[in-house]
C-alpha cells in the first residue's frame, strides 16, 4: 500500500449540513476521476461497469444531439429559403416583370449555415471544452495542457471520417455502373484547397509560427478565414463576374431610339479620316447591343428559374441539380487553311497584327497608305450576318483615283439602308475604261449548302462607275451551332486593273436559332390506371431538334425492369424535340401500389444549347385505387397549409411513426417501438424547441443551438470520465468514439442524396466545405476566448501540447490529400466522383475505408508516445 494514496471526498446538501463521505484509493499513481456530473461514491463503483455505462450514455445522448441537429438544419432550411421580390424591365415584354429571388446565395448558405448545421456539435463540443477548462492558478494551466485537447481532436476524427469513411460510402450508393460527379466543380476545388489550407494553417500556428503556443492575432486569423472562404466561393461561383465584364457593351455603340435595325455589321479596326467605311454602321451597333442585352436576361432568367426550381423541389423532397449557370456552350471553330494563308499574307505585306473583337471575328488593319489607284478591292476585310437574314450584300469598289491627303480625298459615303455606299471624286483626274473582276464564295469553318450558298460571278464596271454590289444567299436552317465563317475572293481582274487589299473578305455567320428553354408543366404528377402522363413544355424558343434525358429516380417507391417486381418501371432515356414542336408527353408504366408511394422524374443535358426550365423535376404520386384523384389532392393541399404547431410537435413526438422512407402508411415492425421509446426522451426534448416556421427560423435556430450546446457539455464530461476509468487518453477518444458518434447523422444523410441526387454536390460536395467550417470555427472561436483570457489573467500566451498535435495534423494533410486526388481521378477517368463499374467503386471505397482505419489507428498509437517520429 506504500504506492497508494486515500483521497477522502465530503458531501454536504445545499444548507452546508454535512451529510457523510467517501474514501477512495489510488494505487500506482493513479489519479481520481473528477467531474460535476458524479454521483455520490460513484468513483467506488467498479471500473468496467462505469466504463460501459458512461459508453452507452454517450450513444444515447448523439440520438439527442441527432435530433436537435435535425431541428437545426430545418430552421437553416427556412432561412435560407427565404426570398425578396424585385421588378426588371423585361424589353421582350416591353413591361415591368415582378419576380422572387433568394436572398441568400446557394453557395454561401453551403458554407455557412448549412456547414454550420453539420458541424455545430464538434463546434460547440470544443468550445464548450475551452469554457470548463478556463484555468483560476498556474497549476491548472499545466494540469489542462497535460490532460490533451478533446476538441481539436474530436475536429480532426470527425474531418478524416467526413473525407475518407463518407466519401466511400457514397461512391458505392448509387446503382451501379452509374456516375454521377460534383456539378459545381470549381466550388470544389476551392473549398477542397481550403479544407487542406486549415489544417496546413494549425500546423504552422502549433510548431512554426509559435512553437506550442497560440497567439491572439493567429486565433484571430483562424477565425477571419471562415468569412474569408465563403467570399472566395461566392466570387468562385459567380465566376469572378469576368463573363460580365467582357460582356459590357460600350454606351458610344448605343444609338439613338428610331434608329432603324439591319442584320449585317461591316467590322473595321477604328475610325480614320482614309478609310473606305467610318466605323460601325449604327444600324448594327443598335442590333449587336439588343442581342447582347438578350443573351444577357436569358442567362439570368435560366439561372434564377433553376434556382427557384431547385428550391421548391428540395424543400418538397429532396435537392435536385438542374443546369449549369452558364449560357450557351461557345464551341470555337476550327481556322482554315485558307484563314491561315490570308493572315500569314497580310502580316508579311503590311506588318499589321490580327486582332479579335468581342465577338471572336477576325480584323485585319488596313493600310490605308497603299496605292489603290486601279485596282478592285472590298470596303472591308470582314463581315457579320444573322443567320436569319436570309442573304449578304457587299461592295465592291473600284477605285480610279489614287487617294491624296494634301489636294484631294475619296469620300467613305454614307452607309444606306442596302448596305452600298455612295461615292463621289473630287478631282476630274481618274483612270477611265470598261474594267471587269470575278468573285466566288469559298468554304471556311461554314460549308456549302449547309451555312451557305456557292455564289459566284463577273462584275463589269463601267467608265462611270466606282463600286458594284453582290448577294450571298445565306442558308437559315433553325439548329443551333456556334458562329461560322466562309470567305469571297476577288480574282482574274479584266482591263486596265488589279486586285488591291482587301481582295479576301471573311464573312461570319452569327446563329441567332432559340433552342428554347424545357421543363414539366407541373411539379406533382398522379399516376392513373397503371399509368402516369408527365408533360415536357418548351418555351422562349422552338428552333431546331433538340434533345434532352429525363429519368426516374426512387422515393418512397421502387423502381425496376417489371411492374410485377417493382412499384414502377425505372426509365432513363432521351426525349427529341422535333423543330417548332413545344410539347412532348413521357409514359411510365406503374403498379398499383397498397400504399402511398411517389418517386421523382428530372430532366438534364439538353442538347443544341437549350436549357432546363424552373420545373427540372416532378413528383409522381402513386395510390391506391380506392382513394379518389379529388380526395387526395384536397389532403395533399390540406397537408401542405396546415402549419405546425406548438402543441402539434408534442403529440409528433408521442406518436409511433415508421422510417420515412417506408411511407405513411407502412407497417410497423419491431424496432420502429424499440427505438420510439429508446429516443423518446430525446423528441419531448426537442418538442419544447419553437416551430421553425415561428419568426422565419430565428428562434428554432437559437434555440436548437443552445440544446446542443447541453448535450454537447455532457459529451465532453462523459467522454472524459470514459478515458479516466479505462485508462483512454482524451486525444485518443476524441479522434475516435466522439467523432464517431458526431458524424454518423451525416452519413445516412449522404447516401440518400448518392442514391437519389442526380449530382453528388450534397453527397460529397459540403464535406470540403464543412471541414473548413470546423477549422476555422471549431479552433478560431476557443482560440479567440483562450487566448485572450490567458493574456487577460496571466499576461502569457495560451500554451498548448504541439508534439502529437503536429504528428496527427501532418498525417492528416496526406491522407486528405491523397482522398481529394483519389475523387479527381475518378472524376476525369470513368466520369464522376461516385459510382462506376462495381470494382472500381468497390476497390476505391475500400482504399478509402482502409485509410481512414489506418489514420485513426496511428494517431490514438502516436497519442500513446507508442510511435514517435519527428516530422518537423
Amino acid at each position: 500500500m506504500s504506492n497508494c494514496e486515500e483521497v477522502v471526498k465530503n458531501y454536504t446538501d445545499t444548507r452546508g449540513n454535512f451529510l457523510g463521505y467517501t474514501v477512495e484509493i489510488l494505487c500506482d499513481g493513479r489519479e481520481q476521476c473528477t467531474s460535476w456530473m458524479l454521483l455520490p461514491g460513484e468513483n467506488l463503483w467498479n471500473d468496467g461497469v462505469r466504463g460501459f455505462l458512461y459508453l452507452v450514455a454517450m450513444l444515447w445522448i448523439f440520438i439527442g444531439i441527432a435530433k436537435a441537429s435535425d431541428i437545426f438544419m430545418m430552421s437553416i432550411e427556412t432561412i435560407t429559403a427565404k426570398k425578396r421580390t424585385i421588378s426588371q424591365w423585361d424589353a421582350e415584354q416591353e413591361k415591368v416583370v415582378r419576380r422572387e429571388v433568394l436572398i441568400w446565395n446557394e453557395t454561401v448558405a453551403n458554407l455557412t449555415l448549412m456547414a454550420l448545421g453539420s458541424s455545430a456539435p464538434e463546434i460547440l463540443i470544443a468550445f464548450i471544452e475551452a469554457l470548463t477548462k478556463l484555468p483560476v492558478n498556474l497549476t491548472q494551466v499545466a494540469q489542462f495542457q497535460a490532460e490533451g485537447n478533446l476538441g481539436v481532436f474530436t475536429i480532426m476524427g470527425s474531418a478524416s471520417y467526413n473525407l475518407l469513411m463518407i466519401s466511400a460510402i457514397c461512391i458505392v450508393a448509387p446503382n451501379l455502373p452509374e456516375t454521377k460527379k460534383v456539378s459545381q466543380f470549381t466550388v470544389f476545388l476551392l473549398t477542397s484547397g481550403w479544407s487542406i489550407w486549415a489544417y496546413i494553417w494549425m500546423l504552422l500556428v502549433v510548431k512554426i509560427i509559435s512553437p506550442g503556443r497560440v497567439e491572439i492575432w493567429e486565433a484571430f486569423v483562424t477565425l477571419a478565414f471562415f468569412p474569408l472562404m465563403a467570399i472566395t466561393a461566392y466570387c468562385q461561383d459567380n465566376h469572378w463576374w469576368i463573363h460580365k465584364c467582357k460582356g459590357k457593351v460600350d454606351a458610344e455603340d448605343v444609338p439613338a431610339d428610331g434608329e432603324s435595325h439591319h442584320n449585317i455589321r461591316v467590322l473595321n479596326h477604328h475610325d480614320h479620316p482614309g478609310a473606305l467605311m467610318h466605323g460601325r454602321a449604327k444600324e448594327l451597333a443598335v442590333l449587336e447591343n439588343e442581342q447582347h442585352q438578350k443573351a444577357i436576361r436569358r442567362s439570368d432568367q435560366n439561372l434564377q428559374n433553376v434556382e427557384e426550381g431547385t428550391v421548391e423541389f428540395r424543400n418538397a423532397a429532396v435537392r435536385t441539380m438542374a443546369d449549369s449557370k452558364n449560357g450557351r456552350p461557345k464551341t470555337p471553330a476550327k481556322e482554315s487553311r485558307l484563314q491561315s494563308i490570308v493572315d500569314q499574307t497580310r502580316l508579311a505585306t503590311h506588318g499589321n497584327p490580327v486582332n479579335e473583337d468581342s465577338l471572336g471575328n477576325r480584323i485585319v488593319v488596313i493600310n490605308l497608305e497603299e496605292d489603290l489607284s486601279g485596282k478592285f478591292t472590298f470596303g472591308a476585310p470582314s463581315y457579320s450576318v444573322l443567320e436569319s437574314a436570309g442573304h449578304l450584300e457587299i461592295d465592291i469598289y473600284f477605285h480610279r483615283k489614287k487617294p491624296s491627303h494634301s489636294k484631294m480625298k475619296i469620300p467613305n459615303g454614307t452607309p444606306v439602308s442596302n448596305g452600298t455606299t455612295e461615292t463621289s471624286l473630287t478631282d476630274d483626274s481618274k483612270i477611265t475604261g470598261v474594267v471587269a473582276v470575278q468573285w466566288e464564295t469559298r468554304e471556311g469553318s461554314a460549308k456549302l449548302n449547309r451555312d451557305f450558298k456557292f455564289s459566284s460571278g463577273r462584275l463589269v464596271f463601267q467608265s462611270d462607275e466606282y463600286v458594284k454590289t453582290i448577294s450571298v444567299p445565306i442558308v437559315n436552317d433553325f439548329e443551333f451551332e456556334p458562329d461560322t465563317d466562309f470567305y469571297i475572293i476577288l480574282k482574274n481582274p479584266e482591263g486596265d486593273a488589279g486586285l488591291g487589299d482587301p481582295s479576301v473578305t471573311r464573312v461570319t455567320i452569327i446563329d441567332d436559332d432559340e433552342p428554347g428553354v424545357f421543363s414539366f408543366s407541373k411539379h406533382q404528377y398522379y399516376a392513373e390506371e397503371g399509368r402516369c402522363v408527365l408533360t415536357v413544355q418548351r418555351s422562349k424558343g422552338c428552333d431546331g431538334t433538340v434533345t434532352l434525358q429525363y429519368k426516374t429516380i426512387d422515393g418512397s417507391a421502387k423502381g425496376g425492369d417489371t411492374v410485377e417486381s417493382a412499384d414502377y418501371v425505372s426509365v432513363t432515356a432521351d426525349l427529341e424535340f422535333k423543330n417548332s414542336e413545344s410539347s412532348k408527353t413521357i409514359s411510365i408504366e406503374c403498379a398499383d401500389p397498397k400504399k402511398s408511394k411517389n418517386f421523382i422524374v428530372t430532366l438534364s443535358n439538353p442538347s443544341a444549347g437549350a436549357k432546363i426550365g424552373h420545373v427540372p423535376a416532378a413528383f409522381v404520386n402513386l395510390h391506391t385505387t380506392d382513394d379518389g384523384l379529388d380526395d387526395r389532392l384536397g389532403d395533399l393541399i390540406a397537408e401542405e397549409s396546415e402549419p405546425v404547431t406548438w402543441g402539434s410537435q408534442f403529440v409528433d413526438a408521442l406518436t409511433v411513426s415508421p422510417d420515412e422512407d417506408d411511407g405513411e402508411d407502412a407497417e410497423l415492425h419491431w424496432y420502429d417501438y424499440v427505438m420510439h421509446f429508446v429516443s423518446l426522451p430525446w423528441k419531448l426534448f426537442c418538442a419544447i424547441i419553437p416551430p421553425v416556421h415561428y419568426a422565419g427560423g430565428a428562434i428554432a435556430f437559437v434555440w436548437s443551438i443552445v440544446w446542443l450546446g447541453v448535450m454537447s457539455l455532457f459529451v465532453e464530461q462523459l467522454a472524459s470520465l470514459l478515458g479516466c476509468v479505462i485508462g483512454l487518453r482524451t486525444a485518443a477518444s476524441g479522434v475516435s468514439i466522439v467523432a464517431l458518434g458526431t458524424s454518423v447523422p451525416d452519413t445516412f444523410a449522404s447516401r440518400t442524396a448518392a442514391k437519389q441526387d442526380e449530382y453528388a454536390d450534397a453527397a460529397i460536395g459540403n464535406i470540403t466545405g464543412s471541414n473548413s467550417v470546423n477549422v476555422f470555427l471549431g479552433l478560431g472561436l476557443p482560440w479567440v476566448l483562450l487566448t485572450i483570457y490567458y493574456k487577460a489573467r496571466f499576461d502569457m500566451d495560451y500554451p498548448i501540447d504541439s508534439e502529437n498535435l503536429t504528428q496527427a495534423v501532418v498525417l492528416f494533410v496526406i491522407v486528405g490529400t491523397v482522398c481529394i486526388i483519389i475523387l479527381l481521378i475518378r472524376r476525369f477517368t470513368i466520369g464522376g466522383e461516385l459510382g462506376g463499374t462495381k470494382i472500381s467503386a468497390w476497390i476505391t471505397a475500400a482504399c478509402l475505408m482502409l485509410l481512414w482505419v489506418s489514420f485513426i489507428l496511428i494517431v490514438i498509437l502516436i497519442v500513446y508516445e507508442i510511435i514517435v517520429w519527428d516530422i518537423i
